[in-house]
């Protein structure tokens, strides 16, 4: 987004962070996963801990391949007769794949779920109120990852919380039928539809990454700086555990996802090189405009050396720094 341009249209960025900004994910990859075994199954397939969610909650998860790499990154949601799975666009088909190649005697059967369902985001300080009149599903005192299925006027859904730092944010999922008759459910409710543009700049400032824009299969857990959201260190064994368990016990990651700040005005275009001392150390990943911090913001992969906080950066576009999630608060 030109940074020239934003004040036209800072009105859903405030939404966004005050009131309840409603983002389309369009064509987002649903898996759903039945059966008794499907919690047991997939626990020894991720790296959080699924035994420990019971029906109504989730996590985030990464799934792994048996060297510890990353082939999918998703939300998972825990109901009473299923278990789905929340993955960025393309990925269904391939997980289903992945998955059902370990199935073997578990009552596990896996569907791909995407082209029936419609995801949204919701996030801001009055999303709770307004899914509540909406739905009548009071989510105010909900912990990060409680849900609920719901039914509305406009049919049933799946109400996911996330755990985004600073941030009161929710996925919502419908039926793709009646998709369009929800979100305008949701905007007379109260809720305001926002530009792609500001869901980047939302999820930049809360430092939530995207598999295949942020990260990739070549990435290992803990590269993507999402070790409190999805990783437990306890669980015990899963596939590609014991790659992740021993990169825990040496203590750190030769590269690392972090949050730059740019001095310029300039918003850095995706594949910028990053210079620390003279030499390439990253790219950028996905970039912004921060309201918040009145300057252009990206997320990026950098080796070790150049990732610590306060770390300074040159590039193109000038100076950057490396700072903790605005989101946050730090």
């Amino acid at each position: 987004m030109d940074s020239n341009l934003i004040d036209s249209s800072v009105a859903e960025y405030q939404a966004a962070l005050a009131e309840c900004g409603l983002f389309e994910l369009q064509n987002w990859s649903t898996v759903t996963l039945v059966g008794k075994d499907r919690s047991d199954f997939l626990h020894n397939m991720c790296t959080n801990d699924i035994r420990k969610r019971g029906c109504g909650e989730g996590c985030e998860l990464f799934l792994t391949d048996v060297k510890g790499k990353i082939v999918a990154h998703a939300f998972a949601s825990m109901q009473e007769d299923r278990l789905t799975l929340l993955m960025v666009p393309g990925q269904a088909g391939k997980i289903v794949s992945h998955l059902d190649r370990y199935i073997i005697r578990e009552d596990v059967q896996l569907e791909d779920e995407t082209e029936s369902q419609s995801w949204s985001f919701l996030a801001g300080e009055k999303c709770n109120k307004v899914f509540e009149h909406l739905a009548g599903i009071d989510s105010c005192a909900w912990q990060p990852w409680q849900n609920a299925r719901f039914c509305s006027e406009t049919g049933e859904g799946l109400l996911m919380r996330c755990d985004m730092p600073g941030q009161n944010a929710f996925f919502v999922c419908c039926s793709e039928n009646h998709a369009a008759k929800f979100r305008a459910a949701l905007c007379e409710a109260g809720a305001v539809a926002c530009s792609d543009n500001w869901w980047t700049t939302v999820r930049v400032e809360a430092g939530l990454p995207l598999f295949g824009v942020d990260f990739t299969e070549g990435n290992l857990p803990q590269e993507v700086a999402r070790d409190r959201q999805a990783i437990s260190f306890t669980k015990g064994c899963y596939l590609g555990q014991e790659t992740i368990a021993r990169l825990d016990a040496l203590g750190h990651v030769n590269r690392k996802l972090v949050t730059l700040q740019f001095s310029a005005k300039e918003i850095p275009q995706p594949g910028i090189q990053l210079l620390h001392e003279g030499q390439e150390v990253g790219t950028v990943t996905t970039s912004c405009w921060s309201p918040r911090l009145e300057s252009p913001l990206a997320l990026c992969m950098l080796r070790r050396g150049a990732f610590e906080l306060g770390a300074m950066l040159e590039s193109d576009c000038g100076q950057a720094k490396v700072i903790a999630t605005p989101a946050a608060g730090a």
